[in-house]
């Protein structure tokens, strides 16, 4: 799956995840003020599955 990290990456930057989205695929439903919940899924995510690279939302 060498493509997933980028993919990944270009779905973070376009802001795919909100609350709901992510609830509905990962977390078993969020709430759209839990956006907090999210972030911290989602960079652990990230840092399972590129390491060595950082967040890229917080290179923005």
């Amino acid at each position: 799956m060498s493509w997933f990290p980028e993919e990944f990456e270009e779905a973070l930057r376009a802001g795919a995840f909100t609350p709901r989205t992510w609830g509905i695929c990962y977390n078993g439903g969020l709430d759209d003020d839990q956006a907090d919940i999210v972030d911290m899924d989602l960079r652990d995510f990230w840092l399972a599955i590129h390491p060595d690279r950082p967040y890229p939302l917080d290179e923005q």
